[in-house]
């Protein structure tokens, strides 16, 4: 049931617009990381694709780490088996979709980078605005409680203010 679930949780945030955003740039900046780290290691590309599937990707993003890998060991390029796997766009390009390329690990260092300087600014922008969200909460929650105790205040006073009409 775990398994089912963190699944279906991790469909969820791939979809989501920022959380899946954080997601995704993360874990292609892990996967790209660790196929030059493998290269660099002097690993087959086949190799290295395969070891960057790794625990701790969401489930769809680890998909198509595993199918980059499939269509690699299909006999498509670099670029081309990206592509085939739907990876980012950039990813299949930078590979070289069209023309070989001389050096695979340096470019994935790049886009290891790349992607972790996009993960990187989100994240300092998500946690810089939670301060003035969560200052803004409690002024709303401030101004409900004030409203709460003034208003049937405001309400007593204006009902003994009214001057009672005598026979």
């Amino acid at each position: 049931w775990t398994e089912l679930f963190r699944g279906a949780i991790d469909r969820v945030r791939w979809v989501t617009p920022i959380v899946g955003r954080l997601d995704r740039d993360r874990g292609w900046a892990d996967v790209c990381q660790t196929i030059a780290e493998g290269l660099d290691a002097q690993r087959p590309l086949l190799a290295a694709v395969g070891e960057a599937r790794q625990p701790h990707l969401n489930r769809m993003l680890a998909k198509r780490v595993h199918a980059w890998a499939n269509a690699l060991e299909g006999g498509a390029g670099p670029g081309e088996a990206a592509a085939m796997a739907r990876c980012p766009a950039f990813i299949a390009g930078m590979l070289g979709r069209e023309r070989d390329i001389p050096d695979i690990a340096a470019t994935l260092h790049f886009l290891s980078r790349f992607y972790r300087s996009r993960f990187s600014r989100l994240h300092l922008v998500l946690r810089n605005s939670a301060l003035p969200i969560v200052a803004l909460t409690g002024g709303v929650c401030v101004l409900i409680i004030a409203m709460s105790i003034f208003a049937p205040m405001n309400a007593i006073m204006q009902n003994l203010t009214v001057p009672i009409p005598r026979p």
